[in-house]
C-alpha cells in the first residue's frame, strides 16, 4: 500500500495535479492520453501529485458508477427464470468492489510513482472556505455550493505555498465552470481563486481543460523526451543485441532465422572456387570443404541507418578443411590438360553474415513502456531481412 507523504515535496520543475473527473471513464487510467501522461510522470522534472480528497472523491465516483449495474443484478437474482436457468453468481457486494477498487488504484499510482499528498493541515483553510461560502465567491455560487471544489482548490493552495519559486503547478480539470474564468478561456482561473494569490504564484499556476490539453502544452518537451529516449533505446538495443549473440546458434535462436553451418559451408565453398589458390605443385581452386563443427563468434556489430532501419552484422571464424584442385603443370598443351586433386588443405575462415532489421515505431511513442521494452526484445522488436553471408 502506498503511503501517504507527509513531508515536504522534492523538487521538481512542474507538479501535475488531475481531477477526479479525468478519472471518470477512465477509473484503470487506461487510455492513450492517461498513457502519455504517465510516461511524462517518469521523467525528469515532472510530477504527478493526487490530494488525498481527490483521490477519495474517486473512489466514492467508482462506488456510485457501479451502484446501478449491481442493483440491476441483485433484481436479476430474484427473477424466477434466472434461477432456473442455474446460473450461480457470487454475492455481489458494492463495499468489496469498492475497497478492492481502493487497493488498485493506490497499486496504480505506486507502479507509475504517482504520490498522494494529505489533506491541508492549516487551520485557517476552513476559515478561508467559510468566507468564500458567506461572500459567494468561487467555488460558491448562488446555484451551485461546491465544498469538495472548495477542498480542492485549498489542496492546490496549501502545495502552491510549499514548493520553491521556480516550481509550477498543473491542475488538469473538465470542470471550467467552477475553476475558469469563463467558457471562452478555460485555461485561465477565475478571479475569485486567483485574488489570493502572490504575482510569483499566478505566474506558476496553470489550469489545462483536460489531458490532452495540457500535452499539447508541453509538445516540445515530449518531442526533446521523445528523441532523448528514442536515442538511449537505439543504444541500449544495440548493447543488449551485441551482448546476447555469442555462439552460433543465438543468430538462428534469438533472431529466429534459418541459418546453420551449411549455409556457412555453401560461403566458404564459393569463395574457395573464385579465388586463385596455390599448392606445393599446382594452383587452381578448392572444394570438398569440411567445416569444423566449432563456429566461433569473432565480433557482433549493430549500425542504424535511421531510427526504424539497421544492421547486424556477425563476423564468423571457422576452421575448414578442403582440397585444392588445379590444372597439372607439367602438361602445357591445353589439349592435353588433366587434373590433380590434393588433399590435407586447411584454414581459419571468416564469414560475415548481416541482417537487415526494422525497429516497430510504436516503441518511440510517449505511451511506450521503456523499462519493459527489452522482454522478448528480438520476437517484439526485430523484423529480420533473409541474411546476406559472404567471406569477410
Amino acid at each position: 500500500m502506498k503511503k501517504i507523504i507527509e513531508t515536504g515535496l522534492e523538487k521538481i520543475l512542474n507538479y501535475i495535479i488531475v481531477d477526479t473527473n479525468m478519472f471518470y471513464l477512465n477509473f484503470y487510467m487506461e487510455s492513450i492520453e492517461w498513457k502519455k501522461l504517465l510516461w511524462l510522470n517518469k521523467q525528469e522534472d515532472f510530477k504527478i501529485i493526487c490530494p488525498e480528497f481527490i483521490f477519495e472523491e474517486v473512489i466514492k465516483k467508482y462506488s456510485d458508477v457501479i451502484t446501478a449495474p449491481l442493483n440491476e443484478l441483485k433484481a436479476l437474482k430474484k427473477d424466477k427464470s434466472f434461477k432456473f436457468l442455474s446460473i450461480d453468481i457470487q454475492d455481489a457486494k458494492k463495499v468489496d468492489y469498492t475497497e478492492k477498487y481502493r487497493k488498485n488504484l493506490r497499486h496504480i499510482f505506486l507502479d507509475n510513482g504517482v504520490d498522494i499528498i494529505p489533506y491541508p493541515k492549516n487551520e485557517n483553510y476552513l476559515k478561508l472556505i467559510a468566507e468564500k461560502y458567506f461572500k459567494s465567491k468561487r467555488p460558491f455560487r448562488l446555484e451551485k455550493q461546491s465544498f469538495p471544489d472548495a477542498i480542492i482548490w485549498y489542496s492546490i493552495f496549501g502545495i502552491l505555498k510549499t514548493i520553491g519559486s521556480t516550481e509550477k503547478i498543473h491542475f488538469i480539470t473538465a470542470n471550467y465552470k467552477d475553476f475558469s474564468q469563463s467558457k471562452e478561456n478555460k485555461d485561465v482561473f477565475h478571479e475569485d481563486y486567483i485574488e489570493e494569490l502572490t504575482n510569483k504564484e499566478k505566474a506558476n499556476l496553470f489550469l489545462h481543460e483536460n489531458i490532452s490539453a495540457f500535452i499539447s502544452s508541453q509538445i516540445e518537451v515530449f518531442e526533446e523526451l521523445s528523441n532523448e529516449n528514442r536515442e538511449n533505446f537505439k543504444q541500449q538495443l544495440k548493447e543488449k543485441i551485441e551482448s546476447e549473440i555469442s555462439t552460433f546458434n543465438d543468430i538462428s535462436t534469438l533472431l529466429e532465422v534459418s541459418i546453420d553451418e551449411s549455409d556457412i559451408q555453401e560461403v566458404i565453398e564459393w569463395g574457395l572456387l573464385n579465388c586463385s589458390l596455390e599448392g606445393e605443385y599446382i594452383y587452381g581452386w578448392g572444394e570438398d570443404v569440411e567445416l569444423d563443427s566449432d563456429i566461433r563468434v569473432a565480433d557482433v556489430i549493430v549500425d542504424f541507418a535511421n531510427d526504424l532501419e539497421a544492421e547486424l552484422i556477425v563476423e564468423l571464424n571457422v576452421y575448414a578443411d578442403y582440397s585444392i584442385v588445379g590444372l597439372n603443370p607439367m602438361y602445357e598443351d591445353p589439349e592435353d590438360e588433366e587434373y590433380l586433386s590434393e588433399s590435407g588443405y586447411g584454414s581459419d575462415f571468416n564469414v560475415k553474415t548481416s541482417f537487415f532489421f526494422k525497429i516497430d515505431d510504436s516503441l518511440y511513442t510517449e505511451e511506450s513502456d521503456y523499462e519493459k521494452k527489452f522482454d522478448n526484445f528480438v520476437e517484439k522488436y526485430l523484423e529480420i531481412d533473409n541474411p546476406k553471408i559472404e567471406l569477410a
